[in-house]
């Protein structure tokens, strides 16, 4: 195991502006063993789901979320987790595969 990292919405906001930040983070972020994003935008999950994509075509990317503003974010990834549960169906209903 090599690393996990945990990266806030308002921190993924000031990577999205700047391309150079950018090309570094994904480096950083391809490299960990899994990537949570936390107090984010449903369009900060999905961008950051397209940046992944596009830097790698070898990778396959896993998305988990448990509500509607997680909708983008699975749709997006190559495999979407829907977690059925106090926040609704939405995201099992977009998803993948849904869990209870």
């Amino acid at each position: 195991m090599k690393y996990q990292v945990m990266i806030q919405g308002s921190t993924m906001a000031v990577v999205f502006t700047d391309l150079s930040i950018q090309q570094e983070v994904t480096k950083f972020l391809l490299e960990a063993d899994s990537v949570i994003l936390y107090r984010s935008s449903p369009s900060q999950k999905a961008e950051l789901v397209d940046l992944m994509k596009k830097s790698t075509n070898q990778k396959k990317f896993c998305a988990i979320g448990d509500g509607a503003n997680d909708v983008m974010m699975l749709q997006k990834a190559d495999v979407g987790i829907g977690i059925m549960g106090k926040e609704g169906n939405q995201a099992s209903s977009f998803a993948d595969f849904g869990v209870a």
